[in-house]
């Protein structure tokens, strides 16, 4: 297990899961968990376009409930909102107030995933 504390974007995401991989040894990934409540195709993204990655042989990811198939929606990335998060005082508040503009749907998953070769 690899731990990084400190901030994470879709713009660093892949400098820092490239750097345990590499801690680890690691040629391959057999599961990723994206499960960040904050614009998680974006992350997604980002690995999966990163050919220096190895490839996920299985992802699990969060999906918004809110926005049933065939609504796609992709929640923007937005370091205002992770800004918001920062504090374990004041995140749930934060959560209640926003929780049903964050994620991705089923359908960006769906829509995503195909993009790469995988399927639900």
């Amino acid at each position: 297990v690899q731990v990084h504390e400190g901030y994470i974007s879709p713009t660093n995401v892949s400098e820092i899961i490239g750097r345990a991989v590499e801690a680890q040894g690691a040629t391959s990934i057999s599961l990723l968990k994206i499960d960040l409540d904050h614009a998680d195709c974006h992350f997604a993204r980002a690995l999966l376009a990163d050919r220096s990655l190895p490839r996920p042989k299985l992802m699990s990811v969060e999906y918004n409930r809110a926005f049933p198939p065939p609504i796609v929606y992709k929640e923007r990335f937005s370091d205002a909102t992770v800004d918001d998060f920062s504090s374990v005082e004041d995140s749930w508040s934060v959560f209640g107030q926003r929780r049903h503009w964050m994620g991705c749907s089923m359908q960006a998953w769906v829509d995503l995933a195909a993009e790469w070769g995988y399927r639900l």
